[in-house]
């Protein structure tokens, strides 16, 4: 295992639309690179589905690639949005959402 782990990437406040070009070229660099991909939630404060839908994405990548994927910790806004859609179980199945 890579012991020179890359800081979790911060997501946005607005997990939106807007933001998923961006992210998806940030996110992906540590998955090149063969690293876990560790993305925190805390900031996150609004969502649409194209954001959320990011994060499935990724989620599918990782595992496609026999990566780790985590999402930790989960804002209240990003916790609703994600169970809104259904992708809860999906995005999350290897984190630790905050039980606040």
């Amino acid at each position: 295992m890579n012991t020179n782990e890359q800081p979790a990437i911060e997501l946005p406040e607005r997990l939106r639309i807007d933001a998923v070009e961006t992210l998806t070229e940030t996110a992906r660099q540590p998955l090149d690179q063969g690293q876990p991909l560790r993305l925190d939630g805390d900031s996150v404060r609004d969502t649409d589905t194209a954001g959320l839908q990011l994060l499935a994405m990724l989620r599918r990548e990782a595992d496609r690639r026999g990566q780790p994927m985590t999402l930790d910790p989960v804002s209240p806004a990003l916790e609703s949005g994600l169970q809104r859609l259904g992708l809860e179980g999906h995005v999350q199945d290897s984190a630790n959402p905050q039980g606040s």
